[in-house]
């Protein structure tokens, strides 16, 4: 009874968010693959990324202040490896490191340090496929830059923009354009902000989770109340913002779509690599799929998948990914655990 319920309630969110909810060609596979227990390394999984050319997933831990990286197998039932091959550890710089992203082209990692307001770059050694250098390769924090409580990043497609979402401060997003002839720094203050303030003019809240598409030209973010301001002011919500070079990037700050939402606790976004769809992950235990309407601009809900336990309660999911070759599906979960869902049809 309990399951049936929880269906009926997920059928009639689906149609309210204007989705008909079998109308997706996207197609994810019942049972995923799953990496969790003591060897799996993990202890408070948050952000996920696939790198570029799929031979590896990092994973931005929390609890252990810590990158994890995991190999690609090539195995059909277990793609990633469930032991880490390497990670990257700082109790400083990834303090309470929350999302991490690789660079366009592979050779740089990215991450944000909710605790001590930082943004952190790694460099990948030489002739190695996998491996990062331990020694961060450029960070920014200070006043200057606007970081306070930084919760996600995400580089555009051509790695000259570098976006970070903002939990408290008022700053909201802010936008870090890369020093010229020098891939894998940033100039430490931003050349734009979308505020908090112009936020609100929507009823949206602060951002919480951020990813350009993947031809650069829009981006997506999602929002919520942050628990620490004692205001929450504005709603949840799904928007997308566009991006012109003008000739240098220029963000629109008033979304060109936006969906307000009820209480889902969104925790993070990330586009198919098709550009057709993007999908968001919320914590009460949904990832949703949205799909763009030709030439117009707008998304709309496809797919929603539940993320249960065998008991049919929520797993508190936090990170999500598309794998480069978009079969893949990835999020991160509370449990600790990573969910690798195989997907087709799209």
């Amino acid at each position: 009874m309990m399951h049936i319920t929880k269906t009926v309630s997920r059928w009639i969110s689906a149609i309210l968010m204007g989705c008909t909810p079998f109308c997706s060609a996207m197609i994810i596979s019942e049972h995923p693959s799953v990496i969790s227990g003591p060897q799996s390394g993990l202890q408070r999984p948050e952000g996920i990324s696939f790198s570029p050319s799929g031979n590896c997933m990092a994973i931005a831990d929390s609890e252990c202040n810590a990158i994890l990286f995991y190999k690609y197998t090539g195995n059909a039932k277990h793609p990633f490896e469930k032991i880490p091959s390497s990670e990257i550890k700082d109790n400083d710089l990834l303090n309470y490191v929350h999302d991490l992203e690789y660079s366009p082209g592979g050779e740089f990692i990215g991450a944000v340090s909710r605790e001590t307001n930082t943004v952190v770059i790694y460099k990948k050694k030489e002739h190695d496929p996998i491996e990062f250098e331990e020694n961060n390769f450029w960070h920014m924090r200070g006043s200057a830059s606007k970081l306070d409580n930084p919760a996600s990043l995400s580089f555009s497609s051509n790695g000259k923009v570098l976006a970070v979402c903002n939990r408290m401060g008022g700053s909201g997003i802010t936008f870090y354009s890369q020093v010229e002839d020098s891939e894998g720094e940033y100039s430490p203050i931003p050349f734009q902000s979308i505020s908090e303030r112009s936020l609100l003019k929507h009823n949206i809240s602060a951002p919480h989770g951020i990813a350009f598409s993947p031809d650069g030209k829009t981006m997506s973010v999602v929002h919520k109340p942050f628990y620490k301001d004692t205001e929450r002011l504005g709603k949840e919500a799904v928007a997308i913002f566009e991006l012109a070079e003008n000739p240098h990037p220029v963000i629109n700050s008033t979304p060109i779509f936006f969906k307000l939402l009820g209480n889902k606790c969104l925790h993070s976004v990330a586009f198919h690599p098709s550009g057709k769809y993007f999908a968001t992950v919320a914590e009460e235990g949904w990832v949703v799929i949205y799909k763009k309407v030709n030439d117009t601009g707008e998304f709309v809900v496809v797919k929603i998948l539940d993320v249960l336990r065998k008991d049919n309660k929520y797993l508190s999911p936090k990170g999500i990914d598309f794998s480069p070759n978009g079969n893949y599906l990835a999020i991160t979960l509370e449990t600790p655990a990573i969910y690798i869902y195989e997907i087709s049809g799209y």
